[in-house]
Order: C-alpha cells, then structure tokens, then sequence
C-alpha cells in the first residue's frame, strides 16, 4: 500500500487527498468494533485508532493528515469471514 501510494499515477483522485490504510488499521477496527457494541456509554476508543485518524500510524507511512480535513477518501483492505479480501472505499466527502 505505501509504495503504491507513492508510486501511483492514476489521475482518478488528488494522490495528496487520498488515505490507504494496512491490514493492521481493519483488524483495530473489528476489534475495536466488538467493544463498541459491548455499551456505547462505556465504550473508549483505542489510542491507536486515533493515531491512525491524525496520520501518526502506520510509522512506515507517516501523514499527519487529519480525515475529513486533509483526507477526502480512505481505502481499507478488509478480511472477510476469514475466506478473501475486499478493498472498502470510504468517501468523507459524500458519506459513504
């Protein structure tokens, strides 16, 4: 993802406005997720999803670009039922 990141010349999107995230971003999230549905009032966030969203993680692939103000999509590989892989596209800008 990163040396594809950097080495892209697709002209579909603005390269500086586009996040792509690591298998290690999807599997926080599911994790994360778990507690999320365990009590929303309880529910903390996990620090390292929140470096993620200030561009602080992945360290191989520093951004400091914050979503939704410097990132307009996001692209996460997702494992799914343990079985193939899915790019999700997230769009900050429309909400999907």
């Amino acid at each position: 993802m990163y040396v594809f990141r950097e080495r892209t010349t697709l002209k579909r999107w603005n390269v500086d406005r586009v996040a792509f995230m690591t298998c290690v971003f999807s599997d926080l999230i599911a994790k994360d997720y778990q507690n999320f549905c365990k009590g929303i009032k309880k529910y903390t966030m996990d620090p390292l999803l929140l470096q993620y969203g200030k561009g602080e993680l992945p360290s191989h692939g520093r951004t400091r670009m914050l979503w939704n103000v410097d990132v307009d999509q996001m692209y996460v590989p997702v494992w799914v039922k343990c079985n193939h892989w899915i790019a999700l596209c997230i769009s900050f800008v429309t909400r999907n």
